[in-house]
């Protein structure tokens, strides 16, 4: 079952935001205000809606169609993220996410943290954001040229004359309309935006846990402060360790972030309009992982509890007395290592400039070469050297480097049965280790299976294989 081109495999992996997510978990909701309290059938319907988990948006549209009031809801800040049956595709998933991971307050149900993964190592590829526009006749967003330049897009309006024009002539569906350029887009010179008719949108993307039947899920954001906090967060994790983490590698199977929220004084409106500042609930990510152990021990912790040049140097019988690996000092004063050559000295300083050259993730690197050749590879003439050829061979890859080593790595770093990611990776994705967007495909294809725990994950990967073989065979 290899990948095919088409139209809705075009149209996802190029429209905006990419794939639609099967839910969304709203950071903010909507009450009644003063006058829509005071009317007893608004009030009614805001309980019912309440009642039946509805999103605030649509409890608001029936209050309006039957009792006329204008704008009776406005938005609120709560420390409670907020789930509605309007917001996914199966209506049974938000009490089935506020049942595993919500807790009770004051007699209700409320969800204020929950555990998530990202399907991939690219921040803009689960965290997609821009300034758009969702006000007024004309429609803007800012986009990125060719020269890396944000500018502004505006979507022209149809003409009326135009659009009769078509309809005589039988055109039933109209052309779509293209974006143009109307210059860069500059927030703070920009009169749409200083309007509030332009705004910052972001969209997290993400994968929660434990919950049959749920797929991607998103969080919109339209606070540049909370988007810049989690966007940092991530993006510092992934300098560190070189890759976004899919698992706990002290408790495998455990979260590896939380989304959770925490007060800081921000300006906000009050029921009356009024602007205001003050302490506000704000969405924050929080790593549940020791980020200095991974460092230390990488993301495999079963290869790298005992090094591979540990085990090799065990005294005899070690092993079998179940004593574990002698301590990395005790190795070397046993083995008398000599004291290290210029020779390895230059090869060092020279890999040293290599990574500062560019051509790959430093981090992502040495995790590549540790899995390659072995602990205490940098201590080695002929292994710093092979490294070095290796890393300057990398540089030519461009900004595919760092996509070919997590694809050599995902096998090691999921833990997976070398065998069986042999088999899933040359039957789903062919002749892979040429072809960069096969590798890419594969990367994301693994950590999606393996979104929900390494158990899960396992599973999921024999059965597909078994799904490949009998369609091949079939």
């Amino acid at each position: 079952m290899k990948p095919t081109k088409s139209i809705l495999s075009e149209r996802t992996t190029t429209n905006y935001g990419g794939p639609r997510a099967s839910g969304k978990i709203r950071c903010g909701t909507k009450v009644l205000n003063r006058t829509a309290q005071e009317n007893a059938t608004a009030v009614q319907i805001y309980q019912d809606g309440l009642a039946e988990r509805r999103r605030a948006s649509m409890i608001e549209k029936e209050i309006v169609a039957k009792t006329g009031i204008r704008n009776p809801m406005y938005p609120v800040n709560t420390q409670a993220f907020h789930l509605s049956v309007d917001d996914f595709v199966m209506p049974v998933l938000p009490k089935a996410i506020l049942e595993l991971y919500g807790e009770d307050v004051d007699g209700k149900r409320e969800l204020r943290q929950f555990p998530v993964f990202f399907h991939s190592n690219e921040l803009f590829d689960f965290f997609p954001h821009r300034f758009e526009s969702h006000k007024g006749d004309d429609r803007y967003h800012s986009a990125f040229n060719e020269r890396g330049e944000r500018v502004c897009e505006r979507l022209p309006g149809l003409a009326a004359d135009k659009v009769v024009e078509q309809r005589k002539a039988g055109v039933k569906r109209l052309p779509p309309r293209d974006w143009e350029v109307r210059g860069l887009c500059e927030p703070r010179v920009c009169k749409e935006f200083q309007a509030g008719l332009c705004q910052f949108r972001g969209q997290l993307k993400f994968y929660i846990p434990g919950v049959v039947g749920l797929g991607i899920v998103e969080m919109e954001t339209s606070s540049e402060y909370a988007a810049e906090n989690i966007w940092s967060t991530l993006d510092q994790i992934r300098s560190t360790l070189g890759h976004i983490p899919t698992f706990n590698p002290k408790e495998p199977g455990k979260p590896v972030f939380w989304i959770t929220k925490v007060q800081e004084e921000r300006t906000y409106f009050d029921s009356d309009g009024k602007r205001k500042t003050g302490l506000q609930w704000v969405p924050r990510i929080v790593p549940a992982i020791d980020i200095a152990s991974m460092l230390q021990i990488g993301r495999n912790p079963v290869e790298n509890v005992a090094p591979v040049a540990w085990l090799a140097q065990a005294p005899v019988g070690q092993a079998d007395t179940g004593a574990g690996p002698v301590p990395a000092t005790e190795v070397l004063d046993a083995e008398e290592v000599p004291s290290e050559g210029e020779r390895a000295t230059q090869l060092r300083a020279a890999l040293e400039e290599a990574f500062r050259s560019g051509g790959c993730n430093k981090a992502f690197a040495l995790r590549y070469l540790d899995h390659k050749y072995g602990h205490g590879w940098d201590r080695k003439e002929d292994l710093l050297t092979k490294a070095l050829e290796g890393i300057t061979q990398l540089a030519r890859y461009g900004e595919n480097a760092d996509v070919y080593l997590e694809a050599r790595l995902l096998a090691a770093d999921y833990r997976i049965p070398p065998v069986l990611f042999a088999q899933y990776a040359s039957a789903g994705f062919g002749n892979w280790e040429r072809n960069f967007q096969k590798m890419r495909d594969l990367i994301s294809s693994t950590q999606q299976l393996f979104a929900n725990g390494e158990k899960a994950g396992i599973a999921a990967m024999k059965a597909a294989c078994g799904q490949m073989q009998q369609a091949e065979h079939g």
